[in-house]
């Protein structure tokens, strides 16, 4: 028995190619797989392995194509979640799988409560989010001068900005921090048959996965504010080509629906922004940067040739239910649903009776209006 052990380990050791870099004498204790066989994008896997060898990172890759690497650095913090990772405490003990995110450091300039923000309600929010209007495609291939081949959406949620760009783009990559809406995002795209041109991996807007000048137009669809904002664009101008178009496009809240509506739900998103600040502590609070600085950002950074805003609107069908689903899915309101908070229950039905009245069984044309700030590389 002795002997058969020394074998099997002799035969694992003997099993992996040291292609860069030497781990010394012997394997390390501790590795993790930072890129499995079964990822197919070689041109993905060999832009990292290059930054792994730019920044003189040690790393092995074993006979099963494998790359392995001592600890985790920085350029691979908030690397893509379906690239399953395996930490291996020994070689004499068996494999077990880490899934990228929950353990991991993720990028400075990045607030794990940003992206905590949205764990548990995927679903809600997907059902009842507007999707990005279709014109966003006709402003960013106007100023491209043509339609976009490869497109990166990032903080795409669950994929509502990123299914848009299919059968328009060649590629479309959604890049998403938070697992439960990127679950969603996969599970949609099963749904529609796994289309090739669209893929979805975890990533942080600050240290995006990719090589640089690989993509025609970068979008951030209700997401840029969540991103702090010099080292995003930074990192944006790095991975656009020369000519490439940034997008950063919100709706404004709430949708049009007339004044006492629209009062009821502002004072309802308030109140629960209230109560997050009083038994939050503010370093464990989500973070947004002001929507009305965006372009002033943008033009600031001297990264694009050129800067402007887009104003326009977009019609939506809407019912009482999908309302009320609109303002539940907002973030600080399922903060507080998630502290197990009841204060805002009286108001959430209040409201719930103006809508059912407004509505009043009917299924309307909603207007949401959109402000797109545009930078070209």
């Amino acid at each position: 028995m002795r002997n058969t052990s020394i074998i099997f380990i002799l035969l694992v050791f003997s099993s992996l190619v040291i292609i860069s870099g030497s781990f010394s004498k012997e394997p390390p204790q501790n590795e993790f797989i930072i890129w499995g066989k079964h990822l197919e994008d070689t041109e993905l896997r060999n832009s990292l392995i290059k930054r792994l060898e730019d920044a003189n990172i040690e790393y092995m890759v074993d006979d099963e194509k494998n790359v392995l690497i001592k600890e985790i650095p920085p350029i691979f913090q908030g690397h893509p979640n379906n690239a399953t990772m395996k930490k291996i405490p020994s070689f004499q003990q068996p494999y077990f799988n880490h899934f990228w995110g929950g353990t991991h450091m993720i990028p400075e300039g990045n607030l794990q409560s940003n992206v905590d923000r949205f764990l548990g309600f995927g679903e809600l929010y997907d059902q009842h989010r507007p999707e990005a209007p279709k014109r966003v495609i006709d402003m960013i291939s106007t100023y491209l001068g043509n339609k976009p081949s490869r497109v990166i959406d990032i903080g795409c949620g669950t994929g509502l900005s990123t299914f848009i760009w299919a059968g328009v783009a060649e590629q479309v990559i959604g890049i998403e921090p938070n697992p439960d809406m990127r679950a969603e995002a996969q599970k949609k795209w099963q749904q529609l048959g796994e289309p090739a041109s669209v893929s979805f991996m975890a990533g942080y807007s600050n240290q995006l996965p990719l090589e640089a000048g690989s993509a025609d137009a970068i979008t951030c669809s209700q997401s840029f504010h969540w991103m702090e904002p010099t080292s995003t664009l930074q990192e944006i101008a790095r991975v656009l080509r020369d000519g490439g178009v940034l997008a950063a496009y919100d709706c404004d809240w709430p949708p049009v629906l007339g004044w006492r509506l629209e009062t009821a739900y502002n004072q309802l998103i308030e109140h629960g922004d209230a109560i997050i600040a009083r038994t939050t502590a503010p370093e464990q609070s989500a973070n947004k940067w002001r929507k009305d600085r965006h372009l002033h950002n943008m033009t600031e950074s001297g990264l694009f040739r050129f800067t402007r805003e887009i104003v326009f609107h977009n019609m939506e069908r809407c019912n009482a239910d999908r309302y009320m689903g609109l303002v539940l899915s907002q973030g600080g309101m399922q903060t507080v649903f998630k502290m197990g908070s009841t204060e805002l229950d009286t108001e959430v039905a209040s409201l719930r009776s103006l809508v059912d009245e407004h509505f009043d069984d009917q299924t309307l044309e909603l207007l949401f209006s959109y402000r797109l700030r545009l930078a070209v590389k």
